[in-house]
């Protein structure tokens, strides 16, 4: 008949192998990664965060929210019906510029559309395309607008 350890040397055994398992994963992660270990099959996307952009006049009246997705396209602004986002102001122009996403930037990009009587961004005319950070002042016309991102 074979004897039974006694149960306080079978609790010293098993508490030694998880002290020494523990000590494999210390150093394991000293190293820099798990032994063992295989990269994933496929890069694990980060974690992505809702974001927006949102015009609003500085009176804090919001006209219009911009997606921060390229796959959304041109946003319009003017006044005429055709437009995405509405100024009610005459000397804007039925469509007085498009704003659209850029990935690559990680902005908004404002474009005038030749629009008669300009369109300014922080006090500049704008003659080409032009990056549009949070916090920008955009005149359209005599309307000045406020461009604010958000994030969740």
């Amino acid at each position: 008949m074979t004897q039974r350890p006694a149960q306080s040397d079978w609790k010293r055994e098993i508490r030694q192998r998880e002290d020494a398992s523990l000590d494999q994963l210390r150093a394991d992660l000293e190293r820099g990664g798990l032994a063992g270990s295989r990269p994933s099959e496929r890069p694990q996307e980060p974690e992505r965060s809702f974001a927006i952009a949102v015009l609003q006049l500085l009176d804090g009246t919001l006209l219009g929210m911009l997606s921060c997705d390229e796959s959304v396209g041109l946003t319009t602004i003017g006044r005429g019906r055709d437009a995405i986002v509405k100024v009610h102001d005459p000397y804007v122009s039925r469509i007085h510029a498009t704003i659209h996403w850029d990935p690559a930037g990680g902005t908004h990009v404002l474009t005038d559309r030749s629009a008669q009587n300009g369109t300014y961004v922080n006090g500049r005319r704008i003659l080409a395309p032009t990056r549009v950070l949070d916090g920008a002042r955009i005149r359209l016309g005599t309307t000045e607008l406020l461009y604010l991102r958000r994030t969740d």
